[in-house]
């Protein structure tokens, strides 16, 4: 531009410097628009090496944060029929279980934003991290939702059990009374009569409770075959029952 302005001084011809004003005019719009692109390609390569840098802290935490779930379920879970214990297991493990199924979508999303990124570089050292946090990532969540399963599923059970026997051990320890009341008194004909009715009556309702013991006895034969430990109370919770 300063050597344009330099010529155009010392040129007489109205149109020659017109010309030259032209030519610098359209030189410095070209440069214009190549500075403009640079400073694009600058901006997207800085960019990109911040999303690299921030991609590759995101990757290092996941690792950490997956590395640290599964040392906690490291060991194997021993699931308790002792209800109280059962629903304290529950209580621990529900928080977890929700921690790690709200993350999904960022370990989703984190892995495709792996790939592209490997699509884009071909990094190896890329691709080995992303096979590594997919690996774990399906491990921890198989694992998890197991462990919630299981749980439930034991509760379900011993929510059964519990709500089957309560009601048929009220009924039991009813039908021990009034079996302890059916004793022959006084020899009379009519008495005897009405003993032996009620006995046949009595025994009418034994028989019709026969599904309800069935019912009791395979709840908790269910609820202590789901279960780990502590299991010897019920066992001889079902014993006594039977024995009666």
């Amino acid at each position: 531009e300063h050597a344009a302005d330099e010529l155009c001084k010392v040129l007489g011809d109205p149109a020659s410097r017109a010309d030259v004003l032209a030519r610098i005019g359209a030189v410095g719009k070209q440069y214009q628009a190549l500075q403009k692109k640079l400073d694009q390609r600058k901006a997207e390569t800085e960019g990109a090496l911040r999303d690299g840098r921030q991609f590759a802290e995101t990757c290092a935490k996941t690792l950490g944060w997956l590395a640290s779930e599964l040392s906690g379920m490291s060991e194997r879970l021993l699931v308790s029929a002792h209800k109280p214990t059962l629903q304290h297991q529950i209580d621990t493990h529900e928080p977890i279980y929700r921690e790690v199924m709200q993350r999904e979508h960022e370990i989703i999303m984190l892995l495709n934003k792996g790939k592209e990124l490997q699509d884009q570089r071909g990094d190896r050292s890329l691709q080995r991290e992303l096979e590594k946090i997919q690996s774990q990532w399906e491990k921890l969540r198989r694992d998890i939702v197991e462990r919630h399963t299981k749980l439930q599923s034991c509760m379900e059970h011993c929510k059964k059990y519990h709500s089957t026997s309560e009601s048929f051990m009220l009924w039991l320890r009813n039908a021990e009374e009034k079996l302890a009341n059916l004793k022959p008194g006084v020899l009379k004909r009519q008495q005897i009569e009405q003993q032996l009715k009620d006995l046949q009556t009595f025994r009418s309702e034994v028989w019709k409770k026969s599904g309800d013991y069935e019912a009791t006895r395979t709840s908790g034969e269910t609820f202590v075959n789901a279960c780990d430990i502590d299991k010897d109370p019920i066992k001889n919770q079902l014993t006594d029952i039977k024995a009666r």
